[in-house]
Order: structure tokens, then C-alpha cells, then sequence
């Protein structure tokens, strides 16, 4: 346990694929990660950060912070992550954001108040940011001047971050707030094949093994997703490379939950050390307009950690 007092982490204190400049505490003091040691994905700084993170006091003056603020120099423009997906600093406008865009919010200053959903109500550039106050259900949900907000937006390319401190509160016509404008978004550029873990349990059938009747559907466990492919860890007698199976399985996107019925076909097979289990990696047929749209919905909701 460090002798000095610890102090919070914040969430963008820390860059994702590079050596952590300080030791990193859990809330008891016991270290979690040294100095020099990489977080190298979203997922794991997010399963890390939910407890919370803490550093000896004073270490942040002692070496310059990771990621820079909305008042700080804005970080390189090309950085690429050690999962291989691209980060770039982009100007807001290059977003090409409308009004009624959805921005989810993260409250930097307390860590008491939850991620909220919000509407982006318009911006200037260089001036401001513009956002409405209202939630989903119609309810005034409280700012208070000089809060620092961490942003998170998809888009149809990839996720978009960036901090902005709450300049003005309104209230007529109709409540939102003001932030300052921000010098650069971190623009997470999505992958062709972006893909998530999952744990959701599925059903599976073999359509190209010879049955009298509909094929059995056998329970299965869906590891991993993209809009092109996933992982199943199923019996091993599942199927053969080259097999074309239906998958069923539930996803929750846009707040509703969707029953899925894809089809695709096993294009590898891995054997993992638990007995009577084996991991099959499927390329799917071609998904519908509908279906790529959930799918991806939930991807992009996987990735920014909702």
C-alpha cells in the first residue's frame, strides 16, 4: 500500500495502449498495475475503472496527464491502438453531427450520477455545444456551471469523445445547457469487422447434415460478435468446416430486445482445455437491412460501454 494519500483517476486519465506513467491503486490501496504497464482495449479499462481507480497523491504533477483536456493540447492525430483500430483527433465540425443527434453523458466531477442520453441541440464552431437537458422519459436532468462532461457519440463510421465544461444553464424555451466548445474529438475509427465479446446463450441447428425432419436446435453459448461473423462454443459432434448452421439468439438494441434467426457457415474450429466444449468461428450469410442494424446497434453500445 503507497504511503501517501490516493487520489481518484479519472476515466480519460488514462490512454488506452499506452505505459501507464504511475502506478495504478484499487480503493484499498492494493496496486493493481505498475508503472510502464499497458491497458491495451476499451473493455478493459471499463472492467477496470467500474470500482474504481486511485494514484499516490501528487503523481499527476509529476508527470504530464495522458489525455488532454478541453483546455490542454490535443493529442496526436494519428494513434493507433494495440487492438489495431484506428484514433484519430478530429474538429467536432468533421463529425457532421445534426441536431437531435443522441450524446451520452458522463459526469467527470462527481462519480455518483449515472450515464445519461441526451440530444444534441446544435453547436458553433469555436463558440459552443448546445445540448438539450431533457432525458428519454421527458425529464430535466441537472447541470450545474462549470461541470466538466465526458461525451461519447456514435457515428456511422465510429465513436467520437471528447470533454466540454458546462459554461450556462437555460431553462426557456426549453431546458438545456451550454459547454465550452472542445479542441479535438478522439475519434475511435470502427474496424470493417469490429468485434465485441458477449456471454448469450443461443441455439443452434445443423442445416447441412441430412435429417428427416426440421434440424434439432442444440444450446450453445455465443462468445464473441461482428455484423460479418461470431463465435459459438457448442458440443464438439456440432458440426464439420464447411457446415451451414442457423443461430437464434436474443439482442437488446435501441431499448427494445430483437429475436434474431441468422444463418452461416463454419469457417474454423478450435478446441479449448473444458472437456466436451469446442469454439466455431462463423461467417455469416448475408444479414437484412434489419438485422445488420441491431447487430450493429448493439456493437456500437458494446463498445462504448453502455
Amino acid at each position: 500500500m503507497p504511503k501517501t494519500p490516493l487520489q481518484p483517476i479519472k476515466r480519460t486519465d488514462i490512454k488506452i495502449g499506452s505505459p501507464l506513467p504511475y502506478a495504478v491503486f484499487d480503493v484499498h490501496g492494493r496496486l493493481l498495475l505498475r508503472a510502464g504497464e499497458v491497458i491495451e482495449t476499451e473493455r478493459q479499462l471499463s472492467t477496470l475503472h467500474e470500482p474504481g481507480l486511485y494514484l499516490a497523491s501528487g503523481e499527476l504533477t509529476r508527470v504530464s496527464r495522458p489525455f488532454s483536456t478541453t483546455h490542454e493540447t490535443p493529442v496526436d492525430a494519428s494513434e493507433v491502438a494495440t487492438d489495431g483500430s484506428a484514433r484519430e483527433s478530429r474538429r467536432l465540425s468533421e463529425l457532421k453531427l445534426t441536431p437531435g443527434k443522441t450524446l451520452y453523458v458522463d459526469f467527470l466531477s462527481t462519480t455518483n450520477r449515472p450515464r445519461v442520453a441526451l440530444r444534441l441541440a446544435g453547436f458553433l464552431e469555436g463558440s459552443g455545444v448546445l445540448i438539450s437537458a431533457l432525458n428519454a422519459e421527458g425529464n430535466v436532468v441537472p447541470f450545474r456551471d462549470n461541470e466538466l462532461l465526458f461525451v461519447r457519440v456514435l457515428t456511422a463510421s465510429g465513436v467520437a469523445t471528447f470533454e466540454a465544461k458546462v459554461l450556462k444553464v437555460h431553462f426557456t424555451p426549453f431546458p438545456y445547457v451550454v459547454t465550452s466548445y472542445p479542441e479535438a474529438a478522439i475519434f475511435h475509427v470502427m474496424r470493417q469487422h469490429e468485434r465485441v465479446d458477449t456471454q448469450i446463450i443461443c441455439s443452434i441447428a445443423n442445416l447441412s447434415r441430412p435429417v428427416k425432419d426440421e434440424p434439432r436446435p442444440q444450446a450453445a453459448v455465443l462468445k464473441n460478435l461482428s455484423a460479418s461473423g461470431c463465435q459459438i462454443e457448442a458440443p464438439p459432434e456440432l458440426a464439420d468446416s464447411g457446415d451451414r448452421l442457423r443461430l437464434g439468439f436474443k439482442l437488446v438494441a435501441a431499448g427494445e430486445e430483437h429475436v434474431l434467426s441468422l444463418t452461416g457457415d463454419v469457417r474454423g474450429i478450435k478446441t479449448y482445455g473444458e472437456v466436451g466444449k469446442r469454439r466455431f468461428g462463423l461467417q455469416f450469410c448475408e444479414l437484412g437491412i434489419g438485422e445488420r442494424l441491431v447487430v450493429e446497434h448493439f456493437i456500437f453500445h458494446a463498445l462504448i460501454g453502455d
